[in-house]
């Protein structure tokens, strides 16, 4: 299944640059392994650091982290590629 989410530019009458994302079987096995093993390295990651100062930010770096390999594995072209 594809995805359109926006339409950012066309060059010509044959190209359009779109933001894309993929889902299929593979993308979404990996996209669940992905969250899957990001959620527990969360909750691995706050028990172990919630007495340290800057553990939110911490939470918050492993969050983008895993935001940004999800756009990774449901890119269909390269924008969406490069916005991961």
């Amino acid at each position: 299944m594809k995805i359109s989410v926006a339409k950012l530019f066309s060059f010509g009458a044959n190209y359009t640059a779109a933001l894309d994302f993929n889902i299929d079987l593979i993308s979404f096995s990996f996209s669940f392994l992905t969250l899957t093993i990001g959620f527990f390295t969360v909750i691995y990651a706050y028990s172990y650091f919630r007495n340290e100062p800057y553990a939110i930010k911490l939470i918050i770096y492993i969050n983008m982290f895993i935001y940004s390999m999800s756009l990774f594995v449901l890119s269909n072209n390269i924008i969406a590629l490069f916005l991961g």
